[in-house]
């Protein structure tokens, strides 16, 4: 699906892990480009 988003910034908070990681996933896979927030700085590393 193109939803367009190429090049287009995305900010997504909770992104260590759960739904807010799929999220980025899926948004990152659309082109944009993602910006990753969480309150779990050392998970947020691995993800």
């Amino acid at each position: 699906m193109d939803l367009k988003l190429n090049d287009k910034v995305a900010v997504v908070t909770g992104s260590a892990g759960g739904l807010g990681f799929a999220v980025a996933q899926k948004l990152a896979e659309e082109k944009a480009r993602v910006a990753l927030l969480d309150i779990k700085a050392d998970e947020l590393q691995t993800a």
